[in-house]
């Protein structure tokens, strides 16, 4: 394709550019067919071979398959100029290998949800028998919403075996030690990639720092992976003991699906310490019941760093039946036999009621002569 900014690519009306790498350029185009906008990843000239293109064809044929709430979906295939191309859903926002960069402090609890997301767009596509190969963070698009989505599902295997040629060095600082030596991959080798996304997330630096694939390959299989906690000394241990799980460099000792990594790391983002502070809710006393010593804390909500007084208490079964028999046993006898109940009205009460209904009467009487004194006359 030539230098510089193409007009159209395909049927696709180019309106910018949205990034360049060593993966190719992405641009920003309009479907006028469907009136849509769509992103378009233009690959390396060198691929274009026939049997690349079959490759990339089959791929893209898969990774159109994968639809998915964290996978940014495959519309078409294409070649212009000697160069394919792949358009995929366009979704505004920003990569995380931006985010990383742009010196933003995410509140860990937005970290682990994008993981969880990660892990769960890649189980998806792992049932499909998909194997993404390349999962980074520039491969991982932040939306505007902060919903995180997978990018170039399919296009990575294709370009695995020009992959070292074409890329810069932040490629091979995500690769597994099998993709190294050529060995099969498989969904462990995204779990690995995964973990050192993980390991970045919190600590802001890459796990594998060197500045060419040689010393990266060098620290990869003969010196001691970082461990979170030396990087970031008061990490939760059980989050630092997943991101080292899934950082493992055997395949076997790594967690063996995404969907298993992803639920270690919702155990993580879901525990107390994590979510919230604790919300306080006052249950009131029980009338007649006395209120016994203060045994189990309850709380409800987000627990805070320290532990906060609560008004619900866990009520001893012994407490509630003192309290039920000290009502129920019968009243100690005084000598004094019990006053009756009162079924009538006292003397006193009657002749003052007679009273009142007399008066009334006779001011009965009064209104009618009023009234018959007239017609009498």
């Amino acid at each position: 394709m030539p230098s510089g900014q193409p007009s159209s690519i395909g049927r696709y009306t180019v309106q910018r550019v949205l990034g360049r790498g060593g993966m190719g350029t992405v641009y920003l185009a309009t479907d006028p067919l469907l009136d849509r906008e769509v992103a378009i990843k233009v690959l390396p000239a060198a691929i274009a071979s026939p049997e690349e293109g079959r490759r990339l064809l089959a791929e893209a044929r898969v990774s159109a398959r994968l639809v998915h709430p964290h996978i940014v979906s495959v519309f078409d295939i294409g070649e212009q100029h000697g160069q394919p191309f792949v358009v995929m859903q366009y979704f505004p926002g920003r990569t995380l290998a931006s985010v990383l960069t742009s010196g933003d402090r995410p509140p860990l609890a937005t970290k682990l949800q994008w993981m969880a997301q990660l892990c769960d767009g890649l189980a998806f596509a792992h049932d499909a028998r998909v194997i993404h190969r390349d999962v980074k963070p520039s491969n991982l698009l932040i939306d505007q919403r902060g919903t995180l989505r997978i990018l170039d599902f399919g296009i990575a295997k294709v370009l695995a075996t020009t992959q070292l040629a074409f890329t810069s060095v932040g490629t091979p600082a995500y690769m597994a030690p099998e993709q190294y030596s050529s060995e099969p991959v498989d969904p462990r080798t995204d779990v690995f990639a995964a973990g050192l996304v993980l390991y970045e997330l919190i600590t802001h630096r890459r796990a594998l720092d060197g500045d060419t694939p040689a010393k990266i390959y060098g620290q990869l299989m003969q010196g001691r992976l970082p461990r979170l906690q030396d990087a970031v000394p008061d990490a939760d241990p059980a989050l630092a003991a997943v991101c080292e799980r899934a950082m493992a460099r055997d395949p076997g000792d790594r967690y063996q699906t995404a969907r298993a990594f992803g639920d270690a790391v919702d155990a993580v983002r879901t525990t107390p310490a994590t979510v919230m502070a604790p919300v306080m809710i006052t249950v009131p006393t029980l009338v007649g019941v006395p209120t016994p010593a203060p045994e189990k804390a309850v709380t409800v909500g987000k627990p805070a760093q320290a532990a906060l007084p609560t008004t619900i208490r866990a009520r001893r079964p012994a407490a509630l039946r003192a309290a039920a028999k000290k009502v129920a046993a019968p009243q100690p006898d005084t000598g004094h036999q019990a006053e009756p109940a009162r079924t009538g009205l006292s003397p006193a009460e009657r002749i003052f009621t007679a009273g009142l209904v007399l008066l009334g009467a006779l001011l009965l009487l009064f209104l009618l002569g009023l009234i018959a004194a007239p017609l009498l006359s």
